[in-house]
């Protein structure tokens, strides 16, 4: 993942730095759509009734994106990426502009018929996958940053850090305080109404 800031003040300092770099690179290889053979991608391909094999950090986010679709009742939902993809072009490394006008409604209603879900999550033997029930396409972009972020303060924490600053493109951890100040961290927010020029 870009956009990477490690700032850890105590601790097993470099094991925890190798570490969490590590798992950063295995999760985003495992859930980029926009790396070909990435674990998603490739569920996202596998025909109905197809099991994927996954390791267990993408397993626990797509089983995450699973609870909080439900418990949002679809305010949450990860099975939108043909219509982020196709209707407003965000797909690949690269993103087309959206369309001037907004998409015809049979369009969209055509992409929203399989978005309720339709995996069979399996774990058996330390052994992690899922099975596609329906045609869906999955995009763990609204969850990743954060689970990522929650699994690097983990490791840290693993590792006997108890002071330090993590930023994983922009999601924000923190453990302790600043040692390095003698304070607490302290995190500033930009308005975004606010225009400084």
């Amino acid at each position: 993942m870009s956009g990477l800031i490690l700032e850890i003040y105590d601790g097993n300092k470099k094991a925890a730095e190798r570490e969490i770099k590590q798992f950063l690179r295995e999760f985003e290889n495992g859930i980029s759509n926009n790396i070909e053979s990435s674990m998603i991608s490739e569920l996202n391909k596998a025909e109905i009734d197809n099991c994927i094999v996954l390791c267990d950090d993408v397993y626990k986010a797509l089983r995450l994106a699973e609870y909080y679709r439900i418990a949002t009742n679809n305010a949450y939902n990860p099975y939108l990426y043909r219509i982020s993809s196709e209707i407003w072009g965000f797909s690949g490394d690269k993103i087309t502009p959206p369309q001037l006008f907004p998409p015809e409604k049979a369009r969209i209603d055509e992409l929203l018929i399989n978005t309720n879900g339709g995996l069979e999550f399996s774990e058996k033997n330390g052994v992690y996958s899922v099975k596609k029930t329906a045609d869906i396409s999955v995009d763990l972009g609204g969850i990743a940053k954060g689970y990522a972020a929650d699994r690097c303060a983990e490791i840290a924490r693993r590792n006997k850090v108890t002071s330090a600053f993590m930023s994983i493109a922009g999601e924000v951890r923190v453990i302790g305080e600043n040692k390095s100040k003698k304070r607490p961290f302290i995190v500033g927010i930009t308005d975004p109404r606010y225009n400084e020029t």
